[in-house]
């Protein structure tokens, strides 16, 4: 499933893909969902976490193989991403989610909420620490403008952080990130995956070196960092 970020600049349709594994032998499968002009959190990454769990719940009816489902996305997408698959569902964030359709058309909430298991995480330089970059030396506009105004916005930025959701259950998560990164401190990266490796998750950092945002990878490293993906995916996805 490829997860696009926190804004966009007008309602548009977002294509929600399904990775399947070249392992599983059958096409990505695609799906739409709009996305509003500033869609804060926590609806982003409740909007995020229904997606998938309609994914689940309609595995069956459409074919997907839910064993080799994988989260990706890049910069706020790769934040989405990792949230929407390391998050407990004792959160309280999939209350909303429509569990099917009724004989009257209307959606029926989850009757529980379990947690959502994904086959592996693929994060290309997303965000770990929310409260980095909405207050000290590291805040940054986009993320204050996301977030930053909200009541509680700490508690809301701590809830949403990938790294408050580190524990040994997780998926295997693999990041690519240069290490010169501006936009997104490569130290999210590092801080990510030393508490991975601290909880037993298996996970790879893969570094672009000498490189910033991902939008400056040359096509040298965006062919490495596919073999890398590759290579991670069919070491977990069996």
């Amino acid at each position: 499933m490829a997860v696009v970020g926190w804004e966009v600049a007008r309602k548009v349709r977002h294509c929600v893909c399904c990775l399947i594994s070249k392992r599983a032998g059958r096409p990505s499968t695609c799906s739409t969902v709009s996305g509003a002009r500033h869609s804060h959190p926590p609806p982003a990454v409740q909007d995020t976490r229904c997606a998938v769990w309609w994914v689940i719940r309609n595995a069956e009816k459409y074919g997907f193989d839910t064993e080799r489902l994988v989260l990706t996305g890049r910069f706020a997408g790769g934040h989405l991403s990792l949230i929407t698959g390391m998050l407990s569902g004792t959160a309280g964030l999939d209350n909303r989610c429509p569990e099917s359709k009724g004989g009257n058309g209307t959606d029926r909430a989850l009757a529980s909420t379990p947690d959502l298991n994904v086959a592996a995480i693929v994060n290309w330089a997303g965000i770990t620490d929310v409260n980095d970059l909405i207050s000290g030396p590291n805040a940054v506009g986009y993320a204050i403008t996301w977030l930053g105004g909200q009541p509680n916005s700490e508690a809301n930025a701590r809830q949403v952080s990938p790294l408050t959701w580190v524990r040994e259950d997780l998926p295997p998560i693999l990041t690519l990130h240069g290490n010169r990164d501006q936009v997104v401190p490569y130290d999210h990266a590092v801080r990510l995956h030393e508490a991975l490796d601290e909880a037993n998750v298996p996970n790879q950092l893969h570094t672009i070196q000498g490189r910033e945002h991902f939008v400056d990878f040359t096509a040298e490293d965006m062919k490495t960092a596919h073999k890398v993906i590759d290579a991670f995916l069919l070491k977990h996805l069996n």
